[in-house]
């Protein structure tokens, strides 16, 4: 791999960081052409024009791999229950109506369903939560585990 830091996008026509690019085992540097934010782009006009064959393809292999996605989930729960307790205890609070979820993201202003993203898994804060959309959600997380922060 080059000594650079940055990678120049084939599709954007842009540099940016290396940590933009998808691993890619048989490209010269390691890395695939174009960014992540242009690969997102081209495998979402991929999925909607061929929609029946993800969907298809996507039931086959949850065929062929029966019980999977259950073994999945009970690996997480049982290596992280403090996780677990800190979600049901907002979605408790929410159906009883001690927490109101709000109509949008907190950081991005997008209408939609927000999770709630905890500061802390400590009982005493259980309820304190950050409204974010999925996508904001997943990016706090993600700049999280780069930094090494766990909670």
């Amino acid at each position: 791999m080059s000594l650079s830091a940055t990678k120049h996008c084939n599709k954007c026509s842009t540099s940016k960081p290396l940590t933009d690019f998808y691993k890619h085992a048989s490209q010269k540097n390691g890395l695939q052409q174009n960014c992540k934010v242009c690969d997102r782009k081209r495998a979402k006009v991929y999925h909607a024009a061929n929609a029946e064959k993800v969907n298809a393809t996507s039931r086959n292999w949850q065929a062929a791999n029966p019980g999977y996605a259950a073994a999945s989930s009970a690996a997480y729960k049982a290596e992280h229950p403090e996780r677990i307790q800190a979600k049901d205890a907002v979605n408790y609070a929410i159906k009883k109506g001690e927490l109101i979820r709000p109509e949008d993201c907190s950081a991005c202003g997008v209408q939609c369903k927000p999770q709630g993203h905890h500061g802390s898994y400590a009982e005493k804060d259980r309820l304190d939560v950050v409204w974010l959309c999925r996508s904001c959600h997943k990016r706090l997380h993600a700049q999280m585990d780069r930094k090494g922060i766990s909670l």
